[in-house]
C-alpha cells in the first residue's frame, strides 16, 4: 500500500489532487454533501492512484491474433 501512496506521482495525480483538495473544501465551507462526496473521490483517485478506467488505463487492447490482419488486396474503380 505504501508503493501506491508514494510513488509515480505525475502531474495528473497533482491535479486530481488539487481538484478534489478544491471541490472538498468548497463542499465543507457551503455545506453542500454532494461537493464533499466528488472531492473525497478526487482525493481518494489521486492518493491511491486510481481511475475510473481501471487498471489498463483506457488502453485498447491488442489482438494476439494474427487471422485478424488482413492482407486482401484492394481494388479502386476510377469514376469520371
Amino acid at each position: 500500500m505504501k508503493e501506491r501512496l508514494f510513488t509515480n506521482w505525475h502531474a495528473m495525480r497533482f491535479l486530481r489532487l488539487a481538484l478534489g483538495a478544491f471541490v472538498l473544501y468548497d463542499g465543507f465551507k457551503s455545506h453542500e454533501y454532494l461537493f464533499m462526496f466528488f472531492g473525497a473521490g478526487f482525493m481518494g483517485m489521486s492518493l491511491f492512484n486510481l481511475g475510473c478506467c481501471g487498471p489498463q488505463g483506457c488502453g485498447i487492447s491488442e489482438s494476439k491474433k494474427s487471422d485478424d490482419l488482413r492482407d486482401d488486396e484492394i481494388v479502386f474503380e476510377e469514376v469520371n
